[in-house]
């Protein structure tokens, strides 16, 4: 939807690491005449919080969504999507497909991120009380190169593993590779709901189901937060979206 009361204008870096370009960005936004940002840091929250928090100090109102800055409580609104609840879903599917239990590797993103944890948190507190133990873990910083390379390992290290969650779809494309070439009997999960993911779960190979991630909603959200503060009103604190089922 387009306003009419508002200029919104949108950049994008190269990559969701592209930590000089968010800093140039934030930095020159009160000199550009911005007075809300509303920000995807991707995987560089810790690294742009200083020039957030400078920027705040400037004038700039800001937002995040898709990744929270907990290291500038100056932020006015963080749009959040349920990674926890995600996750937890994730657990659920795993020990219906798994009455059995056995043993799970997990690959994960930016560890140390909140909202990243959250996709691990909930997934290991969804399989407590039941037969599944996550036995190896590994950060691929959402590269499915390195998750291809991780699961080698967990795969080579686990012969007897029945699964492997890779927290979100662009780095489970390289997991399912790995997996497809060591014709291993694992199932494959993860969060995103992207048209690859659907199109390689359609195919019935180890790739069983993708909890969906709503970018979009997300985005709206964040337009709908960034005109209000920009006219002055007031933007809840934090705004979460419920997670959706597989």
């Amino acid at each position: 939807k387009k306003y009419s009361d508002v200029d919104f204008t949108v950049v994008a870096g190269a990559s969701r690491t592209s930590v000089d370009f968010f800093i140039n960005q934030i930095t020159n936004a009160a000199a550009k005449g911005y007075s809300v940002v509303a920000i995807n840091t991707g995987g560089t929250a810790k690294q742009i919080a200083p020039a957030i928090n400078k920027s705040i100090a400037e004038g700039v109102k800001y937002i995040s969504f898709d990744g929270a800055v907990p290291d500038s409580p100056g932020m006015s609104s963080k749009i959040e999507y349920s990674n926890y609840g995600a996750s937890k879903l994730v657990a659920q599917e795993y020990m219906k497909l798994l009455p059995k239990g056995g043993k799970i590797g997990i690959i994960r993103m930016f560890q140390g991120l909140p909202d990243c944890d959250a996709f691990i948190d909930g997934f290991k507190d969804g399989i407590k009380g039941s037969n599944l133990t996550v036995v190896a873990e590994g950060d691929c910083k959402a590269d499915p190169v390195q998750a291809r390379r991780i699961a080698e390992n967990m795969l080579t290290a686990n012969p007897d593993l029945v699964g492997i969650y890779d927290s979100v779809d662009v780095s489970a494309q390289g997991t399912f590779e790995a997996i497809k070439a060591a014709k291993a009997n694992v199932i494959l999960a993860s969060i995103g709901g992207q048209l690859y993911a659907a199109k390689a779960i359609a195919e019935g190979g180890a790739w069983k189901f993708t909890v969906p991630y709503p970018f979009e909603q997300m985005g709206q959200q964040a337009v709908i937060a960034a005109r209000s503060l920009a006219l002055g009103q007031k933007v809840e604190s934090t705004i979460t979206i419920a997670p959706l089922p597989p």
